[in-house]
């Protein structure tokens, strides 16, 4: 049984939601606002477990030991404020989009561990609202079946007769 969860942000974070839905509603959870602070918990002993999404530019960051790491909540946000305040000397790790809204040079690119890493996105309307396809072209599925012969396939089945082509399948058990 875990004692406590710690979780990269507050409560109410995507992290809180993973802890809650995974291990128990109900969980104590420790708040850090860093991953290393999460980090440091569990090896401290503080807590049992930690919960966190991976910082895809660390391996890229460890190559340059003198640049200082400071998380931010919104990457555009802190282009923004290098843009704004004209600081020198700081850097975001942000998109191009933002580097040219920004008007910022672009040092480095694709500065990613995963390189093929893509972020997804879902779009919600109201009730009774079409969404326009302009640009979709994938969308990511759970599901959970019966432990039985022909599960998979029958889902298989409805989304061919859909005309849905599948591009990636993962299974957990």
């Amino acid at each position: 049984m875990n004692k406590s969860i710690a979780i990269q942000g507050i409560r109410g974070s995507f992290h809180h939601q993973v802890a809650q839905e995974y291990f128990n509603p109900k969980i104590e959870v420790v708040e850090c606002m860093s991953f290393d602070g999460s980090v440091d918990k569990l090896v401290n002993g503080k807590t049992d477990t930690i919960v966190m999404a991976l910082l895809q530019c660390k391996m890229f960051l460890k190559k340059y030991p003198h640049i200082k790491l400071v998380e931010a909540k919104d990457t555009a946000d802190v282009a923004k404020q290098i843009f704004e305040e004209k600081k020198r000397g700081i850097a975001a790790i942000a998109s191009k989009n933002a580097a040219k809204m920004y008007q910022l040079n672009i040092l480095a690119e694709g500065i990613q561990i995963i390189k093929h890493n893509e972020t997804r996105f879902v779009i919600v309307k109201r009730q009774n609202h079409q969404v326009e396809r302009k640009g979709l072209n994938k969308a990511s599925l759970k599901f959970e079946l019966d432990h039985k012969r022909g599960s998979l396939a029958t889902i298989l089945n409805v989304m061919s007769d859909c005309k849905l082509n599948l591009t990636k399948i993962q299974s957990l058990p």
